[in-house]
């Protein structure tokens, strides 16, 4: 994990079930609005960004 992951894997630490979840949609939606753009390197980094939070809240759920 690098610095990146690490600060939002702490981030999303911080954040309720109901704030990842808001969080993981915002994410997916502008993950989207990027790869429409032909923004495919933003939306990678978006998109690790929310696997992040992903991976937090299936933790939380198990």
């Amino acid at each position: 994990m690098n610095l990146e992951d690490s600060i939002v894997a702490a981030a999303a630490e911080a954040m309720s079930d109901n704030e990842l979840v808001a969080a993981v949609a915002v994410l997916h939606a502008h993950e989207r609005e990027l790869l429409i753009a032909d923004d495919v390197e933003g939306a990678f980094r978006v998109m690790r960004d929310k696997f992040v939070l992903l991976a937090i809240h299936n933790e939380r759920q198990q």
